[in-house]
């Protein structure tokens, strides 16, 4: 037990060292328990499920089950599309089965990521079928990567094995191309003044989803809404980096999920 709930960590979704997660289980877990695949964020090429810990635990507190992981970092040995793929291949092991010796065995799943995990939560809920998908949450993520590429160059040429990257390189990442009717529910929440992620990127995959359908929500707001730490405007500037969410943006994940935070 770790602050309130049951961890187990290091539990292999695929082969590769990288590919492993922590499920995070709340006491009174139970079959029909809520269950979230958590992505962690660090421009595909950095940070890892650790840092995103403290998520776990405030989707805990709501009443779900967490299951958050790392994946094959970019670099020239893991270019695109080894992060994605290994979004979708733990969205596979948990929807397969895969942690059923701990009572996970989830017919949907909510996707959570932030910053470029919003990225790779939505790439994963845009791939798996809708009627598998409960909904996904992107947290000041990169959920247009043009204004962001255009912002962020070098993250690309990581991103892409140490190359600056085509068009055509850009197209295979490009999450608002895959906006279709019929696709996952969707919560955007970013920040007017981020600085690490346009806000753009938001804005533009929100017009792009609801011109084609989707059920969409764009959760903007200020730096002035609340107190907070550094240029993403996601963490709590009175806590360590990357110890919470902002308590607004807590509240809307928890109304979007219909959890209710503890």
């Amino acid at each position: 037990m770790k602050n309130g709930c049951w961890v187990e960590t290091d539990i292999p979704y695929g082969s590769d060292p990288m590919q492993s997660g922590d499920l995070f289980l709340a006491p009174g877990f139970s079959s029909g328990t809520p269950v979230v695949l958590n992505i962690h964020g660090g421009g595909w090429s950095s940070m890892s499920r650790k840092d995103a810990a403290a998520i776990s635990r405030f989707l805990v507190e709501t009443g779900c089950a967490v299951f958050s992981i790392d994946y094959r970092l970019a670099c020239p040995e893991h270019p695109w599309p080894a992060c994605g793929d290994d979004s979708r291949k733990a969205a596979d092991f948990l929807l397969g089965g895969g942690l059923a010796a701990h009572g996970v065995v989830p017919a949907r799943l909510w996707i959570v990521g932030v910053s470029s995990g919003g990225h790779l939560a939505l790439w994963t809920g845009f791939h798996l079928p809708p009627e598998r998908v409960a909904g996904v949450v992107s947290i000041s993520g990169i959920a247009d990567p043009v204004p962001d590429a255009a912002a962020n160059p070098h993250r690309y040429r990581t991103l892409f094995g140490g190359c600056d990257p085509t068009p055509a390189n850009l197209g295979t990442v490009d999450i608002v191309r895959l906006a279709q009717r019929g696709g996952p529910r969707v919560l955007l929440t970013h920040a007017e003044e981020d600085t690490v992620v346009p806000f753009a990127s938001a804005e533009n995959f929100h017009r792009a989803y609801r011109a084609a359908g989707g059920d969409v929500t764009l959760r903007r707001y200020s730096t002035n809404d609340e107190p907070n730490w550094g240029g993403h405007c996601i963490w709590r500037r009175d806590l360590p980096v990357r110890e919470r969410l902002l308590s607004l943006v807590e509240d809307e994940i928890a109304r979007f999920m219909g959890r209710k935070k503890a």
